[in-house]
């Protein structure tokens, strides 16, 4: 299981850095893919839009691997 936080940037034309929109967290995930079509949607709904596009261009993310944890 995968725990990531998926962070959702603006390019601005003439603007040399991508422009910070929001970030989401999902806490468990089958694989990395899984999570970045949840947070996607999980944005989109967050904005009351039809897709994430319409207010980010790019995101990235930052994930742990749960499996390796030890209790």
């Amino acid at each position: 299981m995968f725990a990531c936080t998926i962070h959702f940037y603006r390019t601005v034309f003439g603007v040399p850095f991508a422009v910070p929109k929001g970030s989401i967290e999902i806490r468990s995930a089958r694989d990395e893919i899984r999570a970045i079509e949840a947070a996607k949607l999980r944005f989109a709904r967050r904005h009351q839009l039809l897709t994430w596009t319409l207010r980010a261009d790019t995101f990235d993310m930052a994930c742990n691997d749960r499996t390796g944890w030890s209790t």
